[in-house]
């Protein structure tokens, strides 16, 4: 974690994944810091009916717990990353799931990612 702190100068580091299966999402985060110490973690369990009002929630209630956790003045450089712009959740699935396949691909692991785009 030090090194990649360094490469990045940054002082935390927000970790997480994401379990979804035909109705729902479970997000699940933690924030460390360079020595990888955990400052703060959580889950959010949602319905997976509306994906972009899902990210927007659950993006606010992780920059208010980080701001909680290292403090406003640590917490001043914290940018509420969002997606691109999407007409509905299921594009923005659909780019999800490119951006996956897209991944695997330059990987070598997998071919054929470019209908998901379309």
């Amino acid at each position: 974690m030090e090194e990649i702190a360094r490469a990045l100068q940054v002082q935390y580091a927000l970790e997480g994944s994401v379990r979804r299966d035909a109705q729902n999402l479970r997000v699940s985060v933690q924030l460390v810091d360079t020595q990888g110490r955990t400052l703060w973690s959580g889950e959010y369990d949602r319905s997976g009916a509306d994906l972009l009002a899902t990210q927007s929630e659950i993006a606010d209630a992780i920059s208010t717990e980080m701001r909680n956790a290292v403090g406003e003045q640590s917490a001043a450089g914290v940018r509420k990353a969002a997606g691109p712009a999407m007409a509905s959740s299921a594009g923005y699935d659909f780019y999800l799931r490119g951006l996956y396949f897209f991944e695997q691909a330059k990987r070598g692991r997998i071919a054929g990612r470019d209908f998901l785009f379309r």
